[in-house]
């Protein structure tokens, strides 16, 4: 039996921010994908995709265990991973997109456009609790797999499976979504392009490639976790953004002595207060937990001061900084953190979350 995705979608969860297009779900961040139960002999996946340079990675989960990850081919493909199965038992099946939006690559997508099957397929019991996170590459799961000496910049050292997020969320029985960019900050990007920050693109379901407003009252969320600021930090090491048209520039500035300039970080403050404040719009029962710190860096105590300041402003008793441990010598590829360190984060968080939630 062959299941076009939109007559399934009450079979499965969907999770992420997804959206149905010509009857198949397209995934478009990092840890999206779908759940389900399945008790049968075989199962096939079939995908379809498009892309110029970045090809997406996906994984398969099978009753918790991580059991294939591959990239998906341009065009329709397909992926038995299941088969010759005796159908006795049921089985908890997720299939999770790896790779971040690609905004150098407008034209590639992922889709899921059908699930074919021998057996039964019904929609798992939702886990109790919804976790959202914003960040950067380090939410992202840039560099999470593979070997330090990895450099290149290619969708396979991306990995939502061993990143922060999904760590931290099966620690405490959750479901997750993912709004993250690599590179991207809150007043500007790693290479001061101020028009690469979260806030711009926080309230749809993906700015990258899909401005439409997101529902957040379809899936709310209990708490949602914002990892940034790394990127703002790394601003000041490099020389001025200036637009195509060069009619626009943009910098973050040291002192004479080497310093942030002051007004600067006040403006990456005022930056992280106006996200925070459009996060509790849309989130306003969920706990909101700021990190830094995954990444050593100069911004700690801006960014813990302007989680103060908000709380005053807005009268907001629940919101929290939390200082992430360092990656320390547990690198992954690119320069970033390795698993060892994500697991080091999900645990600080996961414990965390348990007291608030």
């Amino acid at each position: 039996m062959l299941q076009k995705m939109d007559k399934m979608m009450d079979q499965v969860v969907s999770h992420g921010r997804n959206r149905m297009e010509n009857g198949a779900l397209r995934l478009f961040w990092t840890g999206s994908g779908i759940e389900f139960l399945f008790q049968g002999t075989f199962l096939t996946v079939h995908f379809s995709a498009d892309y110029v340079k970045y090809e997406p990675w996906v994984s398969l989960e099978v009753d918790g265990a991580w059991i294939a990850r591959f990239p998906v081919a341009r065009g329709e493909s397909s992926f038995r991973f299941l088969a010759n199965m005796a159908g006795s038992a049921k089985q908890r099946v997720r299939i999770i997109r790896d790779l971040q939006p690609m905004p150098e690559d407008p034209s590639a997508c992922l889709t899921i456009t059908a699930l074919e099957y021998e057996g039964e397929i019904s929609r798992p019991q939702g886990r109790k609790r919804m976790i959202e996170f914003v960040g950067d590459s380090l939410t992202t799961g840039e560099g999470a797999i593979g070997a330090q000496v990895e450099q290149e910049w290619i969708p396979t050292w991306f990995c939502a499976m061993n990143a922060f997020p999904y760590l931290t969320a099966e620690r405490i029985g959750a479901d997750f979504r993912i709004v993250s960019q690599s590179g991207w900050g809150l007043r500007s990007s790693w290479d001061n392009n101020p028009h690469c920050t979260l806030g711009s693109i926080y309230e749809s379901v993906c700015g990258i490639c899909d401005k439409e407003p997101f529902d957040f009252q379809a899936s709310p969320a209990d708490a949602v976790v914002l990892n940034l600021g790394t990127n703002d930090n790394g601003a000041f090491d490099q020389r001025a953004w200036v637009s195509q048209d060069g009619h626009e520039t943009f910098q973050e500035k040291r002192l004479e002595n080497g310093e942030p300039d002051p007004e600067c970080l006040l403006a990456i403050q005022e930056a992280q207060i106006a996200l925070l404040a459009k996060v509790r719009k849309w989130n306003p029962k969920a706990f909101i937990v700021f990190c830094y710190g995954m990444i050593p860096g100069e911004l700690g105590k801006t960014l813990s001061d302007g989680v103060r300041r908000y709380q005053e402003k807005y009268g907001d008793g629940r919101a929290a900084f939390v200082l992430l441990p360092p990656m320390g010598e547990d690198l992954g590829a690119r320069s970033h953190p390795g698993k060892a360190a994500h697991l080091r984060v999900a645990e600080t968080l996961a414990a965390y979350l348990e007291t608030v939630l």
